[in-house]
């Protein structure tokens, strides 16, 4: 999945889960004052390689998982800004994962320190009327897709994948399908957000074994 930001000083292309590690500079993990900050808004599309149909999304993932937000973490690998979220599992419908167990998933999307951006891009002349004090105190907010953080004690019906052998992401974690590969909870029903069609999935918080059926059609 490519990211494009649509902004005239920032171009930064990335593949979820297949960066490169050559490139891989310092774990960055943030837990900023925002308002003792500079902050920057920029936002980015991503190139679509799967159907945003959540019950395409469903049977593309490695795991179908339900659960509860316990922490929200902004981090930062190959110059991009990543939320990191942990959920508690409290349902799987798909996949290896198991009830009671604590996952970290990431998504794109989330601050990230400029200095740390220029590093990895090298390309301090797109922020030249900053000064060094100004860099130094300055956040890049990076909205993808529109999205709106995920907050800590949400519950959530995610689609993810495992993390390759050949990403930056940490070992033993997942990425997220997308903004659209995921259901909120809402009026006791679990609805899907995000994605560039309608209707959106909906399904009664009453009725969840039904995602094991719509998996297996």
């Amino acid at each position: 999945m490519k990211k494009i930001l649509i902004i005239t000083c920032l171009v930064l292309l990335t593949l979820v889960g297949i960066l490169i590690p050559k490139f891989l500079p310092k774990e960055s993990n943030h837990e900023y004052k925002k308002e003792e900050r500079n902050i920057i808004t920029v936002t980015s599309i991503t190139e679509k390689v799967f159907k945003e149909e959540f019950t395409t999304l469903m049977k593309k993932s490695d795991a179908v998982v339900k659960g509860k937000v316990i922490s929200v973490n902004f981090e930062t690998f190959a110059g991009n800004a990543w939320t990191k979220i942990t959920l508690q599992i409290d349902d799987v419908f798909k996949g290896e994962v198991k009830k009671n167990q604590d996952i970290d998933i990431y998504y794109l999307g989330g601050y990230i320190s400029l200095n740390d951006h220029i590093n990895f891009y090298k390309d301090s002349e797109r922020f030249s009327n900053l000064g060094e004090s100004e860099k130094a105190n300055t956040v890049l907010k990076e909205i993808v897709d529109g999205e709106e953080f995920i907050a800590k004690d949400e519950e959530l019906i995610l689609c993810i994948v495992k993390t390759s052998e050949e990403s930056t992401l940490p070992k033993g974690s997942y990425t997220r399908l997308y903004a659209s590969g995921m259901l909120k909870e809402k009026d006791n029903q679990f609805v899907q957000v995000y994605g560039e069609f309608d209707p959106k999935f909906t399904i009664n918080k009453n009725k969840l074994n039904n995602i094991k059926e719509l998996i297996n059609e």
